[in-house]
């Protein structure tokens, strides 16, 4: 199926009996109800997919190799029905083609934050089921959809769909707007399918809620060099901003590179007005300096938001000018940390024991602070950090050999500025002597060439 998909890789796996008779996907396309602009830009290539398994599933993503022998269900192993009818009573309901529709506004700023749509149904044995509704528009595209898992009982039941206002408002399109009801058991298995079964009122699609505030999808950027020393000292974005609420906004971002790292991250609050504005990120360019990597730059997980409430967000927003770090203001040269104090710790020991020794400095800047330990005996500890100014640290070691050891200990901040090694704390790891018992010593005495190995051992 899908044969008019633009690549192979578009292809949702359904089979065409099963589109046909089951999910009422298309045969032709794999995303029929477009979740690509529904839900996600990754269903473009298995949105039918993602529709079955959210029918019992209530819009968790689910795994696309499941959908079409499994329906709706996304369990590993896969989910089946009990064996027996003894575990497992079948359900059965209807449709009984009455609905009705009305706005409803939450929050009561005049504005539908939902267009509710009721529909009656003929409750024959009763259990769990799956409503799924479409809402589409005057041409057929579908706007957006509800699914409700819910019990009914035997009898007559009214159940509400609720078709999300900020979707229809987005979508840009009048009523009346048509909606097709299609009814599952648990199991994913269609028990009634009502297409196009009600039409609703002639509902303006700006009756809808509204957004506080959208980006409009126009950026710029440009650098700024604040001192007039030929280096730009801020990066700065541009988002144009549509405001719809007057109100205080937040507008937060983070800056990558073209390896996926990120960068620096900014933000910025404004009060703004109903209208078109611009709000802007300056991202530091000391830091974008140090990170050591040219542009473009990548600005990602663009956020806005109002009272802590999001009005929008774009996960990859824009691509600045091709910029070279060096551009950007050189970090400045920075003190570095005083020399430790000589470390503290055990002075003797024994080989192969693990002792534990303290260290610490303090930064004439402030900076927080990483450490080092030479062991002298041919390994250093590994660089550990970052810690405050001025807290104590502790590393381990043990020693393989005996000798005396003389242990240091350097510190370097937080821009690779190192302080010179500290005074030597000294141990002595001693030769374990093993006294032999006396009757070991009489053995050696009578046999005075025998046993070379253990007189050189015990130095005998």
């Amino acid at each position: 199926s899908d044969i008019d998909m633009p690549s192979p890789g578009c292809n949702d796996q359904l089979p065409d009996f099963y589109e046909t008779s089951t999910s009422h996907t298309r045969n032709d396309h794999c995303d029929t109800y477009d979740l690509e602009h529904n839900k996600h830009p990754n269903y473009w290539v298995y949105g039918d997919q993602e529709y079955m398994a959210m029918r019992t599933a209530d819009a968790i993503n689910g795994i696309p190799s499941n959908d079409w022998a499994n329906p709706g269900k996304q369990t590993n192993p896969p989910y089946l029905p009990p064996p027996s009818a003894e575990v497992y009573e079948p359900v059965d309901a209807r449709f009984t083609g009455s609905y009705s529709d009305q706005g409803v506004d939450i929050d009561g700023d005049k504005y539908y934050d939902y267009l509710a749509v009721t529909a009656e149904i003929s409750v024959i044995s009763g259990g769990m089921f799956n409503i799924v509704a479409k809402l589409k528009d005057e041409t057929s595209n579908m706007i957006t959809f509800d699914n409700k898992p819910i019990y009914l009982d035997q009898g007559i039941q009214a159940v509400v769909l609720n078709f999300d206002g900020l979707t229809i408002r987005e979508h840009g399109k009048d009523g009346p707007y048509t909606v097709t009801f299609l009814l599952d058991d648990d199991f994913g298995n269609e028990i009634d399918y009502q297409y196009d079964a009600h039409t609703t009122a002639e509902y303006k699609y700006t009756d809808f809620e509204k957004k506080d505030a959208t980006f409009t999808g126009s950026y710029s950027d440009y650098g700024v060099d604040i001192d007039g020393d030929g280096f730009y000292d801020y990066l700065t974005v541009e988002a144009s901003i549509n405001v719809e609420t007057t109100g205080k906004y937040m507008i937060e971002g983070w800056l990558y590179d073209n390896n996926g790292d990120n960068i620096v991250f900014a933000q910025n609050s404004e009060y703004l007005n109903e209208g078109s504005h611009k709000m802007l990120l300056n991202f530091l360019g000391e830091t974008i300096s140090r990170h050591m990597e040219d542009g473009p730059y990548n600005l990602k997980y663009l956020s806005l938001t109002k009272n802590e409430n999001r009005c929008d967000f774009k996960y990859d927003a824009y691509r600045t000018y091709p910029y070279s770090y060096k551009q950007f203001q050189p970090q400045e040269i920075t003190n570095p940390p005083n020399i430790p104090e000589i470390p503290i710790g055990q002075q003797r020991g024994k080989v192969g024991v693990e002792y534990t020794y303290e260290a610490s400095t303090t930064d004439p800047d402030g900076d927080d602070l990483w450490y080092q330990f030479n062991w002298d005996d041919g390994s250093y500890s590994e660089w550990f950090g970052p810690f405050p100014s001025g807290e104590t640290v502790t590393a381990e070691h043990s020693w393989a050999e005996k000798g005396t050891y003389n242990i240091r200990v350097r510190a370097r901040d937080i821009f690779g500025v190192m302080s010179e090694w500290s005074d030597p704390l000294p141990i002595s790891i001693p030769r374990i002597k093993l006294l032999p018992n006396t009757f070991f010593m009489r053995l050696l005495e009578r046999f005075p060439n025998a046993f070379p190995i253990l007189r050189y051992i015990f130095k005998l």
